[in-house]
């Protein structure tokens, strides 16, 4: 123990006191077994950025990059446009977001979602939107496409449904969940203000926000075009299925789609698939009810490992492994729009999830409808246009490991947070039992230094109660929103935090107290001066002060443990001491 016999000044006296114990001031979570895979169209400003390893990104790339994190995470390319097979690939190297180079990539899976069974199962649709999508009437969850489009955060973003009932899925569908869905990835990650009232946070894909509904081929920020969220090992060795775009105009938004089929000598409503490198047709416009012009947009695919497509011809009828499950949408302009499914005998619109045409052949078959995903159609709103869907991918419990899942129980964190399963005060889609900023331990219950036990704190100190350390906020590195309390000490007396690394295998005698934080020490800040009733706070904005005072490992980053205790003056302390410490609280920080 060092101690310093004659007090000059408490500040000083307390930083060199510290320092014989301190290093003062002058990574990333385990991967999951699934992963979210995207693209991004030709019109957003990433295209022709950098990926994590410096490569240009193209619209014919697979993104991805691991766990999407507040903050964002800059994408990585997991598989290029050229492995793929697209033709144009080395020519559009390099260019420009605005510019259609032809090799936009519409749609996407590897051909393992979630093969849906029936019987009241659950199951959960992740989807994206364009800029001009505005949300269903009906919604009542948030964030969601709703509330994120009047800021332009809505494109960039991946939403999921809550809970849907079995096939078909109608406009009129029931259930306390039908019609909902909720933010599940944000765009960049980051909390953005628009006048006043705050969009939508959660973690983020590393794209480029608010991607403002303007008319013409020039975004102002990203849109995700494909999507798929399935297990993934080496994309060089599995069958990639795909879509490539039309070269219509979008008269409505004054604009061309790149053509990318045409330049594959495809058609955009075929489903082609990759097969080291070899691109071949997989299901064609005919086997998908789909006429001369329609342009496949999303696509989800459990395929059943038999050579080929067999389509199914209604719900279910994949159950006994002889068909394939394929579901699709179609992209603003398509003829078969406005045509009545083989289904539910409704008018297509773009925001529907359609399977091949029923036993009576015809046009597709409407297996889960717009409205009941949250989405806008004009068969229900009679507005001039629906919301269009741009990606799709259906997980459920039992399907891999959901991405974003802390406890894990097998449901999405943003779907048990929105079912009010779990809260989320802090509103980062990030379930508050996940960030637990508090817990306590190192409480002297025995070999206190001269028999001042107490069993819910520090060892005893003046007051005759040992001092209480009590973490509050969240453990989250980006919402920096963890402070302390401190309370249960003598009145009027100066105290500072510090962390250490590790805990000690045996406390260590401190003044009056103990001190369970060990390996390298770090102090928090100037001297607390407690108030009249032996309380004080400490933060939040810790992370902030260790990122520009504190370098290498004393840093706060995702998955690190932190063991933080309050050293504090107390000049009547038992034992004949001067000092004492608090209980010890650990904490493991998230994103």
């Amino acid at each position: 123990m060092v101690s310093i016999a004659r007090p000059f000044s408490m500040h000083i006296r307390i930083s060199l006191l510290l320092s014989a114990y301190f290093m003062g001031a002058p990574s990333l979570g385990q991967g999951l077994s699934n992963e979210l895979l995207f693209s991004v169209d030709y019109h957003g400003p990433v295209v022709g950025t950098l990926d994590v390893q410096g490569r240009p990104i193209t619209e014919g790339d697979l993104l991805g990059g691991g766990i999407p994190q507040l903050g964002g995470v800059h994408p990585a390319i997991r598989h290029t446009g050229g492995r793929l097979g697209l033709n144009r690939y080395d020519t559009c190297v390099g260019h420009l977001g605005g510019d259609p180079c032809g090799i936009d990539l519409d749609a996407l899976s590897l051909g393992r979602d979630a093969k849906l069974l029936g019987a009241n199962e659950i199951y959960f649709i992740r989807f994206s939107v364009d800029e001009y999508a505005v949300g269903y009437s009906g919604l009542q969850t948030s964030p969601s496409v709703k509330t994120e489009s009047p800021f332009g955060e809505s494109s960039a973003s991946v939403f999921t449904t809550i809970r849907l009932p079995d096939l078909p899925v109608g406009p009129q569908a029931s259930g306390p969940w039908v019609g909902q869905h909720v933010l599940s990835f944000d765009g960049d990650g980051r909390s953005a203000m628009y006048g006043g009232v705050s969009a939508g946070l959660a973690p983020g894909l590393g794209l480029m926000e608010p991607n403002n509904a303007n008319p013409g081929a020039q975004d102002t920020g990203s849109h995700v075009d494909a999507l798929s969220q399935q297990q993934v090992a080496n994309l060089t060795s599995v069958s990639i299925y795909f879509s490539l775009d039309g070269s219509s105009l979008d008269s409505a938004h004054s604009y061309v789609n790149s053509g990318s089929a045409g330049f594959q000598q495809a058609s955009p409503g075929e489903v082609l698939v990759s097969q080291g490198g070899q691109i071949t047709v997989y299901a064609t416009e005919t086997s998908l009810g789909l006429i001369g012009g329609d342009d496949l947009d999303a696509l989800v695919l459990w395929e059943n490992g038999i050579p080929g497509f067999q389509p199914s011809d209604g719900e279910y009828t994949w159950l006994d492994g002889t068909t394939d499950m394929l579901f699709f949408s179609l992209r603003r302009g398509s003829p078969s729009l406005g045509q009545l499914d083989s289904g539910l005998g409704l008018p297509i619109e773009e925001g529907d999830l359609l399977g091949p045409p029923g036993p009576g052949g015809g046009a597709p078959m409407i297996l889960i409808s717009a409205e009941s995903m949250g989405l806008n159609t004009k068969r229900s709103s009679g507005s001039s246009e629906g919301d269009e869907l741009s990606g799709a991918t259906i997980s459920k419990p039992g399907s891999g490991r959901e991405i974003v899942d802390c406890q894990p129980n097998g449901i999405p964190d943003d779907v048990d947070i929105a079912n009010g399963t779990y809260a989320d005060d802090n509103n980062n889609t990030i379930p508050d039992d996940c960030e637990d900023g508090d817990r306590p331990d190192c409480f002297c219950s025995q070999g206190s230094p001269c028999n001042n036990n107490y069993s819910s704190g520090g060892c005893k100190n003046s007051t005759g109660v040992g001092g209480r350390l009590q973490g509050r906020g969240s453990s989250s590195v980006y919402m920096d929103d963890l402070y302390f309390n401190v309370f249960q000490l003598p009145p009027q007396t100066f105290g500072i935090l510090f962390y250490g690394l590790t805990e000690g295998t045996v406390p260590v005698a401190m003044g009056a107290g103990q001190r369970c934080a060990s390996s390298i020490l770090f102090r928090v800040g100037s001297p607390l001066l407690l108030d009249s009733f032996g309380a004080g706070m400490v933060g939040p904005g810790l992370g902030a002060f260790t990122s520009t005072h504190i370098a290498g490992v004393g840093q706060f980053v995702l998955g690190s443990t932190m063991h933080f205790q309050f050293y504090y003056r107390d000049l009547q302390a038992p034992c004949g001491g001067s000092s004492n410490l608090t209980n010890m609280v650990s904490v493991t920080f998230t994103q």
